[in-house]
């Protein structure tokens, strides 16, 4: 797993962008809240620290499986 930090959430419309970062580029990736695994946390929030795959959606490329984590 990848791990990044929620850049912007929209609550209302039920996505937003995890930025991340690969050896020598910083990437922003969009998620929707059904990727959230909620087993593992409630809310999602600007700044929290998640763990997430990637796969490829109908519109493209995207965060699954978020998960928390504790720093």
């Amino acid at each position: 797993m990848l791990e990044g930090t929620i850049q912007r959430y929209d609550e209302h419309k039920g996505y937003g962008y995890i930025s991340y970062q690969t050896e020598t580029t910083d990437h922003e990736l969009f998620f929707h809240r059904r990727a959230v695994e909620l087993s593992d946390f409630n809310t999602v929030c600007p700044g929290q620290s998640v763990a997430f795959e990637i796969a490829r959606g109908e519109k493209g490329w995207q965060a699954v499986n978020l998960q928390r984590v504790m720093k």
